[in-house]
């Protein structure tokens, strides 16, 4: 299997724009993978058996190598989207981080980011999120 190069962003382009005093928030998506389906014609690729039973994947597996390059690129509109429309979020897989120069600003990116992934069918794991904006120093 022959995967791609890529980039995603890193702690290099968090640090580039951070600033004294921001609020941060982070949002994590749950079994984010599984929300992107597969084609039926290639889930003949991802079988596997076990005791005797033969199974396939629908969605996209976790540890499938080409899996963060493809759901990568599944996000990048979005992430442009968002961008455009003046939100700083930064995407590490399934992981997005969010900041603004007020509580209120960062609250709106972090509603904005959960409402546009959620309608996407991505489910919002709240644990493992920090919903409310949490100033940096």
């Amino acid at each position: 299997l022959d995967v791609p190069h890529f980039k995603m962003d890193d702690h290099r382009t968090v640090s580039r724009l951070l600033q004294k005093g921001y609020f941060l928030g982070t949002i994590d998506l749950k079994d984010a993978y599984y929300v992107i389906p597969i084609h039926k014609s290639d889930r003949k690729y991802l079988r596997f058996s076990f005791e005797n039973q033969i199974y396939q994947f629908c969605s996209v597996p976790f540890g499938l190598a080409s899996a963060p390059y493809c759901f990568s690129k599944i996000l990048k509109p979005l992430l442009h989207q968002l961008r455009s429309e003046g939100i700083m979020v930064i995407n590490y897989l399934d992981d997005f981080l969010t900041m603004g120069p007020t509580f209120e600003s960062c609250m709106n990116n972090i509603r904005t980011i959960s409402n546009k992934l959620t309608s996407l069918g991505f489910v919002i794991n709240e644990e493992k999120s920090s919903l409310i904006p949490s100033k940096i120093c």
